[in-house]
C-alpha cells in the first residue's frame, strides 16, 4: 500500500512540474526533491523520465476523459450533446500544458516510450467518439466522424492562441456544425 502511495505521490509532483517546467526543464532530481524521496526511489517505479512522462500523459488524458464524460451524465442524446463533448474536450485539451506541449513537439514524439503514450492517448479519444457518434447517430456509417472530431480538435487546441482567440467557440461551433450537416446527408 505504502509503494502504492509513493508511486501516485510522484506522479501527481511530476504532473505539476511538467506542466509548470515542460519536459526539457524538469529534471528527475527536481522531481525527486519535491516528491521528498531519493532520486533511486523514481527510478525504482519508472524506468526513465520518458516513461515517467508518458505515465503523466496518459493520466492527463483520462482526466480530460472523465471530466467530459461527467460533463454529459444525464445529458440526453442529441446532436447538441455531441456539441457540448467537442467544446469541452477542445477546451480541456487547449488548457492542458502536458498534451499541448507533447503534441506540437516533434522532437519529443520521436521518444519511443511517449510515441506509444500518445499513440495509446490518440485510441482512448477515437474509442469515446467511436461511442458517442454511435449513440447520438447511431449506427456504425456515421461513426467514421469519430476520428475526424477528435483529429479537429486537436488541430483546434494546438492551434497558436492568437489563430484560436481569432477562431474562437463561435466559429469552431459553426465549423463543427457543418461536418455534423455533411454527415447527416450522407447518411
Amino acid at each position: 500500500m505504502k509503494s502504492e502511495i509513493t508511486r501516485e505521490y510522484i506522479l501527481r509532483k511530476a504532473y505539476e512540474l511538467f506542466s509548470h517546467f515542460g519536459f526539457y526543464k524538469t529534471a528527475m532530481d527536481d522531481i525527486a526533491t519535491e516528491a521528498r524521496v531519493g532520486k533511486g526511489t523514481i527510478y525504482y517505479y519508472f524506468k526513465s523520465k520518458y516513461e515517467l512522462f508518458a505515465e503523466v500523459l496518459q493520466r492527463d488524458s483520462l482526466r480530460i476523459l472523465e471530466k467530459v464524460k461527467e460533463s454529459i451524465s444525464g445529458v440526453p442524446v442529441s446532436r447538441d450533446r455531441i456539441l457540448k463533448v467537442f467544446l469541452l474536450h477542445l477546451k480541456e485539451m487547449r488548457d492542458s500544458a502536458i498534451l499541448r506541449q507533447t503534441l506540437s513537439d516533434d522532437k519529443l514524439m520521436e521518444i519511443p516510450d511517449i510515441r506509444k503514450s500518445v499513440e495509446k492517448v490518440r485510441e482512448t479519444f477515437y474509442s469515446f467518439f467511436r461511442e458517442i457518434c454511435r449513440e447520438d447517430f447511431g449506427g456504425e456509417k456515421t461513426c467514421r466522424i469519430s476520428q475526424i472530431i477528435s483529429d479537429l480538435i486537436t488541430i483546434l487546441a494546438l492551434s497558436p492562441s492568437y489563430i484560436f482567440n481569432e477562431i474562437g467557440d463561435e466559429k469552431s461551433t459553426e465549423l463543427f456544425r457543418s461536418i455534423l450537416k455533411g454527415v447527416a446527408q450522407n447518411e
